[in-house]
């Protein structure tokens, strides 16, 4: 079995909307959505793969907060996704510079459903901290 390392940014703006993206054709899950990021090239760590992935991906320079790590047997690989969480500030814009739709959503609104099954565990600790009424 494979062993596969993933950084994954949530990105929230002031309206407590996250940042997500279609998964393209040609990958495991397309049409999904997903929270940008990547994985890890070798030697680098996930939280120099995500600015790198906000960078090729988004055109963004941002850094984050590492937030949870998760293991998770998916299919035939060994999967470990560690999700960092960076707050967007006015003057990120991002641009799909790997011609991936995305769109803000509002965190309460995010459908587990339609993101791949590693991602459920996260939504649901997102949505319990920036969903609830202040």
């Amino acid at each position: 079995m494979s062993v596969v390392e993933v950084a994954v940014g949530i990105l929230l703006d002031r309206h407590k909307r996250a940042l997500v993206a279609r998964r393209p054709q040609g990958k495991s899950y397309a049409g999904y959505w997903e929270f940008p990021g990547g994985k890890l090239e070798a030697g680098e760590s996930a939280r120099t793969a995500l600015i790198r992935e906000f960078r090729e991906e988004l055109g963004l320079h941002t850094d984050a907060e590492n937030w949870r790590v998760f293991h998770r047997d998916d299919r035939d690989q060994d999967l470990f996704l560690t999700f960092f969480l960076a707050c967007a500030k006015e003057l990120y814009r991002p641009r799909s510079l790997e011609h991936q739709a995305f769109s803000w959503q509002p965190v309460a609104a995010l459908d587990a459903a339609v993101f791949p099954p590693a991602n459920v565990g996260v939504i649901t600790r997102l949505q319990e901290r920036f969903a609830a009424p202040s």
